[in-house]
């Protein structure tokens, strides 16, 4: 792997020896190690800005203390999900494209229906990149959670508790070493500045890791290394007995290599699965296993018209129908992954991701003397992000006809994001039969200054006689603005000692504005020179939400209750910036925004919910479970559709457009059982149905051979289908073991086994992830109190899962396909025929996870 120069990360370790001298102090006596909390009873849990136990919550949560999170090794939100049953997090570009889905509720592009929190505070952007070291907990809350926790909570929260500072000083140490040149060192230190008074907590974080997949194009294994290097502080300020203060700072920088993806017609990946893809035919009939387009035997003599110049095109196949082809089935695993690194490097820019994060947070808690308490949360958070991508997802450095401008896909992007929040929220004391919660929140995201656009259409290398031409940076003027403010509250109430009603609300208004100038350096096939376009747009809209909850509860007895809740959950619309492309033709905008690509609406779904939670044998056997039925309305999907461009090619492109009716049912079970002081077992299972029941696009008329879409007859309607990226089934198995031995030493075994089942990757229900099977083994030494070594493997049975799958194009090959009323018949395409368009036939960009990694973590505890 490739990495920056080591300032940063000598920095970080010399904070991290620095941290550790004001423990110098401690007692002779360390702190017993901590034992994982196993009934609901004592799992405390704060989903409802409340602390309550885990088991008193009607509400689906699945907490993770630091504890099981140490023991388990879980080491990002990936491994979160895999032992949360309904959560499922997938990973399409490197730490740079998460894809959370929580029951069932997926989504294709565009903003994600689940929302990430540090602290109770939300977070914009990538979580891949956090680590789980300085973590008190993880709560895993599914279902909307609008009510407490604002925007974005559609179909679930994940809230990350980080550690609070420590009256007695006390520290830990965590050294990793893995296979694939995987290194992590972590440290925290918490103690008291003042004792009972000020606090402090310090924590800092280095991580990298090599890749496993060598770079076609370069020979050198440059594709899927990480490196996050960081560090965060708390002071926990308690002036008075009714006043609590609690400031957090954080830094960290992601330095990613580019990610390993492989497009699978990609002639190398061809040639390495033996498979002939010299002409259409072949791709269709090698490659293309269904949905084929029908074929007439004739080929088209198209051309491209640059300017005056008429360059005449590679012969594409005629199809009767507009069918573009596809693969059905479990998605190969590519052969071969290659990307045009090298020419990144050549025109100064490090291929991957470099991003940079600062988190700034401020919560204070007034308490009076009849319980009430205020709070005041204020949050800041800047993100910068430079991004360094072929977008061919091939080892090919040029693309054939369409797009034969050498270096258009080979893009730059840099951007700077800010955002604000601000929340005030009061609450009354718990111990009331009538309880309840008010309060107000703003929240404020805005691009900052100094973003810029670039691609390798204008770039060329030096030669012997004439220096370099580097790539035009395109500046960035203006972006996306968000703000969001609400009133929110809960009011609950005690009938009998065992019966509770609860009502929540949050009246809220989303105001979105899209400005700015898009700017593109545009290189006209068969022209040598190369022009500026530019498009100024601005655009504006405003949602006005009202999300209710109605929760009862009846507590069966003292370890066993059932709850059941009726939620509203919502995600804003937004607009598809790709309409304000400055390499559209006008005419081209103006048929995408009548044909209503330009923006969406918002999406609703009402959830309803019956859950059982309860402990037996004394409390030693914990079982929570839960059932749900969730009508999703106007739902964000996607559908691809083609646009001239200025150069006098066409593009196609993916927008999202809220025309689709889902529902989603699911069961949901979760089980921790302590056999003994020596033995735990845990485990948990989801199921989890989700159909689309309303949804009609272009794309599926194609995929379907019917024509133009048509209501009326069915053609181009995808219901009965299931969503894309959702695993029907899930499950997870973990048992631990640990003793002692003659000597005193501790010793511990544990395993964890995680299956999600194939799931659809996109709306049209042909190509698919395959069956994802993971199982970790562990294994170490308590050799005190402080000090443990822990060896571990990891996909321990070499499965070969697919991470993701992108639909994506083949951009070698096309058809003659029919056109369709209100299509375009580009000079772009198939100039000599008016009654026929050329496309390109289906790809699949595929990501491959992570194989066997072996390893050993040592951590000492002072």
């Amino acid at each position: 792997m490739t990495t920056k120069p080591n300032y940063l990360a000598l920095a970080v370790r010399a904070a991290m020896l620095l941290a550790i001298v004001p423990v110098s102090y401690a007692q002779d006596e360390a702190p017993a190690e901590s034992t994982e909390a196993n009934t609901l009873d004592t799992i405390v849990v704060t989903a409802r800005k409340r602390e309550e136990s885990l088991r008193e919550v009607p509400l689906s949560i699945t907490a993770i203390s630091s504890d099981r999170i140490e023991k388990l090794g879980l080491e990002s939100i990936n491994d979160i999900a895999k032992v949360t049953p309904g959560f499922s997090f997938r990973s399409a570009f490197g730490r740079e494209g998460d894809r959370p889905v929580i029951r069932g509720q997926s989504n294709i592009q565009g903003e994600a229906n689940a929302a990430f929190f540090i602290d109770g505070i939300f977070v914009n952007g990538s979580i891949s990149g956090f680590g789980l070291d300085n973590l008190e907990r993880v709560e895993v809350i599914r279902g909307p959670q609008a009510a407490l926790f604002g925007r974005r909570t559609f179909s679930g929260a994940v809230n990350f508790i980080t550690k609070r500072p420590t009256n007695e000083p006390e520290a830990k140490v965590s050294m990793t070493a893995a296979t694939d040149s995987e290194r992590e060192l972590s440290a925290n230190v918490s103690g008291a500045l003042v004792k009972d008074l000020l606090k402090f907590q310090f924590n800092t974080r280095y991580y990298q890791y090599g890749g496993q997949w060598p770079n076609a194009v370069t020979g050198i294994k440059d594709l899927g290394g990480q490196r996050t290097a960081g560090a965060g502080g708390t002071l926990y300020f308690t002036p008075t007995d009714s006043w609590e203060s609690t400031l957090r700072m954080n830094y960290s920088e992601d330095e990613d290599e580019h990610y390993a993806i492989g497009r699978i017609g990609d002639p190398a990946n061809l040639a390495a699965r033996g498979i002939d893809g010299s002409t259409a035919v072949n791709y269709i009939n090698n490659v293309l296993n269904c949905q084929r387009p029908t074929l007439t035997g004739a080929v088209t003599n198209g051309f491209i018209q640059a300017g005056p110049t008429r360059i005449p095109t590679v012969n594409s196949p005629v199809s009767s129908t507009r069918s573009r082809g596809a693969v059905c089935g479990d998605s190969p695993y590519p052969s071969v992954i290659g990307a045009n690194t090298s020419r990144f490097m050549q025109a100064g820019f490090k291929p991957g991701i470099d991003r940079e994060r600062t988190r700034l947070s401020w919560a204070n808690d007034f308490t009076t003397e009849a319980g009430w308490v205020f709070t005041a949360m204020s949050a800041y958070n800047k993100l910068e992000s430079l991004s360094v991508v072929d977008q061919d997802y091939s080892s090919q450095s040029l693309f054939a006809f369409p797009f034969s401008v050498n270096g258009a896909f080979e893009t730059v992007d840099f951007g700077v994001s800010k955002d604000y929040s601000q929340e005030f929220r009061l609450a009354s004391p718990v111990e009331n039969d009538l309880r309840g919660i008010v309060g107000y929140y703003y929240y404020s995201e805005e691009p900052g200054s100094g973003g810029y656009s670039a691609d390798m259409t204008s770039f060329r290398a030096a030669t012997a006689t004439t220096a370099a031409i580097l790539p035009t940076r395109n500046p960035a003027f203006g972006g996306l603005e968000v703000t969001n403010t609400a009133l929110f509250g809960m009011l609950e109430y005690d009938w009998t000692d065992a019966l509770t009603t609860t009502a929540e609300l949050r009246v809220a208004q989303d105001r979105l504005e899209l400005s700015g100038r898009s700017n593109s350096t545009v290189a006209p096939t068969g022209t040598p020179t190369s022009t500026r376009v530019s498009r100024t747009f601005s655009r504006r809209a405003s949602y006005d939400t009202v999300l209710p909850r109605f929760t009862i509860k009846y507590d069966l007895n003292d370890a066993m209750n059932v709850y059941g809740l009726v939620a509203k959950g919502n995600k804003p619309g937004g607009f598809n910036a790709g309409v304000e492309s400055a390499n559209l033709t006008e005419a081209a905008r103006s048929l995408l925004v009548s044909q209503g690509f330009s923006d969406f609406e918002e999406e609703t779904a009402n959830t309803y919910e019956l859950g059982l939670k309860g402990g037996f044998l004394d409390n030693a056997l914990s079982l929570s479970s839960a059932i749900y039925l969730i009508d999703w309305k106007d739902q964000q999907l996607t559908e691809t559709a083609a646009a001239d461009q200025i150069n006098g090619l066409q593009t196609l492109t993916s927008y999202t457009r809220s025309i689709g009716k889902s529902r989603v049912t699911g069961l949901e079970l979760e089980a921790d059982w302590t056999l003994s002081e020596n033995f735990n077992l845990s485990s948990s299972f989801a199921y989890q149905k989700g159909e689309i029941r309303d949804y009609f696009s272009q794309d599926l008329a194609d995929a379907q051979a019917c024509g133009v879409v048509n209501r009326a007859t069915g053609c181009g309607s995808a219901s009965g289908f299931d969503l894309p990226r959702v695993p029907p089934i899930q499950a997870a198995f973990g048992a631990r073991w640990n003793d002692t031995l003659a000597n005193g030493w501790g010793y511990f075994a544990s395993a964890q086994f995680s299956y999600e089942a194939s799931r659809f990757t996109q709306i049209e229900n042909n190509i698919e992830s395959g069956d994802c099977k993971d199982l970790g083994i562990r294994g170490g030494l308590n050799f005190s109190e402080q000090l443990t070594a822990t060896l571990f493997v990891r996909n321990a049975t070499q499965d070969d899962c697919v991470e993701d799958v992108l639909r994506y194009i083949q951009p070698d090959f096309g058809i003659a396909r029919p056109i369709i009323p209100g299509e375009s018949n580009s000079t772009a395409t198939v100039g000599l025929n008016p009654t026929l368009n050329r496309i390109n036939l289906r790809d699949y960009a595929v990501t491959p996870a992570r194989e066997r990694q072996v390893g050993i973590t040592v951590s000492y505890k002072f």
